[in-house]
């Protein structure tokens, strides 16, 4: 009974109207679609005992696949990623699992992660110029100084 509640109270949420209602915005559909279906491959592909790892080294590259792409379609992408890395924090190591063993797990979502902040950082994306967004890799300090009250207003938005 709960499922389905949670489920409408989702589908209904004010949160959501953004990117469905704003047409520029469905990027956000897109690249969540993408990483949920990468995390799902990963999911698969970093939970195979090593013995298995090269018979499901297809998940993996597909991982790596729809990662790439769900990052093409928006910054959206890099929750999606915070998911991949969380899951392989958490995965379980084997026994006497060298270091070199554990960074090879973080390929699928770490090498596109890496090429698209390479891209993004040499290509100038992002938002400049304005105080509406405020990156914090290239405005740290702005950001830092502006997050305190951004955040009480979220909460406070949260809370009414």
């Amino acid at each position: 009974m709960a499922a389905p509640l949670a489920l409408a109270l989702f589908a209904v949420a004010g949160a959501h109207t953004m990117p469905l209602g704003w047409l520029a915005n469905r990027s956000f559909l897109v690249a969540t679609a993408l990483g949920l279906f990468a995390l799902g491959r990963y999911q698969r592909w970093i939970g195979a005992p090593t013995a298995e790892r090269g018979a499901s080294r297809r998940d993996g590259a597909l991982a790596a696949a729809l990662f790439s792409l769900s990052l093409l379609a928006g910054e959206y992408a890099l929750a999606t990623l915070a998911y991949a890395a969380a899951l392989w924090a958490r995965s379980p190591r084997g026994e006497g699992e060298r270091w070199r063993d554990r960074a090879r797990d973080a390929w699928p979502w770490a090498a596109p992660l890496a090429l698209w902040a390479l891209v993004y950082r040499v290509g100038g994306y992002g938002s400049a110029h304005t105080d509406s967004y405020l990156d914090p890799l290239r405005r740290p300090r702005a950001f830092a100084v502006a997050a305190p009250p951004r955040w009480l207003a979220h909460m406070g938005d949260l809370r009414f």
